[in-house]
């Protein structure tokens, strides 16, 4: 395959409108499996599918990496200056505070050992899906109070 096809390997629901590829974040942060996923995951939360599917998916690939990565130290990533910030990454991709503060933790991650900032990611993300519940349960509340009006 000489050209490469673009829908394959740059989908609109990680690069469009964006500057910064989530591809690139976890190739220069140098996140292993389970992490780069759960970047991957947040990155495109409400993207492609829905945002609370978007970011359980982040929280399986978080508690695998919890569970099979017990001995994962941040010894083998490098300790060189990253171009990509966190505040001009959750700028880009337009992330709520919960989102910024799961990358912050997944970038601290790559400096100390991950556990604790693995398990501050899944806390930020849990926070996230709770706005998102309650905002489903007002707009369904919404939804029935003005179907009875009109009923």
């Amino acid at each position: 395959m000489n050209q490469l096809n673009y829908s394959l390997t740059q989908p609109d629901h990680y690069i469009a409108g964006r500057l910064i590829e989530p591809l690139e974040v976890i190739e220069e942060w140098q996140l292993n499996y389970h992490m780069g996923n759960a970047l991957k995951y947040i990155s495109r939360a409400g993207r492609k599918t829905c945002e609370k599917t978007d970011l359980e998916k982040a929280l399986v690939y978080l508690d695998r990496f919890m569970r099979n990565c017990t001995v994962a130290t941040a010894g083998g990533y490098f300790k060189k200056e990253k171009r990509f910030s966190i505040e001009n990454i959750s700028h880009d991709w337009e992330l709520d505070t919960h989102l910024k503060s799961a990358l912050h933790s997944l970038y601290m991650a790559t400096y100390e050992v991950p556990t604790s900032h693995v398990e501050k990611a899944m806390k930020a993300i849990k926070l996230r899906l709770k706005v998102i519940k309650s905002q489903d349960k007002a707009v369904n509340e919404n939804s029935k109070t003005t179907f009875k009006r009109t009923s």
